[in-house]
């Protein structure tokens, strides 16, 4: 299970990537190296069925690594060139995860719904589900809201601090 979860956030950071040109570049080893979950709940929501979806496990934990500063592609992060650097010459970070995905892979829609928040909160269960608690830590059937995401059985919703703990 961590190993598809770690491949499922890998493939989102070398999506995130744009292809600059079509020149051959060299290899950077940037992205995320590990993850660690430190907590799953499986059923989540009190074991709630939401539509054909099903049942929600959800896996809370943190995603570990690194990114080059001399890359322009980072040049918008802010103080990058400040932080301190590895043995490689890449800044470290870490950022906390939030992983809700269908208890029956096969139920699910093979889609991502990726939330990034906003100063620290989720917002998608509370904006597209009408959920009014629970919002940083969902646990109760109540705090699934009305299970409008839920319902669409996507194949994981995400939310991730990114890049919350550069140098680390």
């Amino acid at each position: 299970m961590r190993s598809a979860v770690l491949s499922l956030l890998l493939v989102l950071t070398a999506g995130l990537t744009q292809v600059v040109n079509a020149q051959p570049q060299a290899l950077i080893s940037a992205g995320i190296s590990r993850l660690e979950i430190t907590r799953v709940e499986s059923p989540t929501f009190d074991g709630h069925s939401f539509g054909n979806g099903g049942q929600y496990e959800k896996l809370v934990g943190r995603a570990f690594g690194q990114v080059d500063p001399g890359d322009p592609r980072n040049a918008v992060i802010t103080d990058l060139s400040l932080a301190p650097r590895n043995s490689s010459g890449m800044v470290d970070y870490v950022t906390d995860i939030f992983i809700l995905k269908p208890l029956d892979p096969t139920r699910s829609n093979h889609r991502l719904f990726f939330d990034v928040n906003n100063r620290g909160d989720m917002r998608a269960l509370s904006s597209m589900d009408n959920a009014t608690t629970g919002a940083n830590d969902p646990t109760t059937a109540g705090e699934g809201g009305n299970g409008f995401l839920l319902e669409q059985d996507v194949q994981a919703y995400i939310q991730a601090a990114a890049l919350s703990s550069i140098g680390r």
